[in-house]
């Protein structure tokens, strides 16, 4: 009978170990998924990286004319701001290497108010250097 509540009384007492590290069990639990969704984005901003660059060598941007379009082909830039040219205000839209975007190559590409295309231009890195091409 002691040998069973010797038993009884170690489990009770592991079961409340377990409960009592359950919260930092469960942050690292959300800590890991949120780690796997990091990758994923940073996998998909690559992979629409590479599709802009196979565009710009082959001079393809062109079909692509307002922005849905370009966000349907590309997805969301790495970086999206408004810039003025001429007074004109303008949406600025950067795509690049998501993580090494010091060094990266860039595509930048600029529509109106309307979200039409206007132009876009590329920044090949070179090194430390940046060659600008439109």
């Amino acid at each position: 009978m002691k040998t069973i509540l010797c038993l009884l009384f170690v489990v009770f007492l592991s079961g409340c170990a377990k409960l009592s590290n359950l919260q930092e069990l469960l942050t690292l639990k959300d800590l890991s998924e949120d780690q796997d969704r990091q990758v994923k984005v940073i996998e998909r901003q690559e992979g629409n990286f590479q599709k802009i660059l196979k565009a710009v060598e082959k001079n393809d941007l062109a079909q692509y004319p307002g922005v849905e379009e370009f966000r349907n082909a590309f997805g969301e830039p790495v970086l999206m701001q408004e810039v003025r040219r001429n007074g004109v205000p303008l949406q600025q839209w950067m795509y690049c290497h998501p993580t090494d975007v010091l060094k990266s190559s860039r595509v930048y590409v600029y529509f109106d108010e309307d979200g039409k295309r206007l132009d876009w231009k590329f920044v090949e890195s070179i090194g430390d250097k940046a060659e600008i091409r439109p």
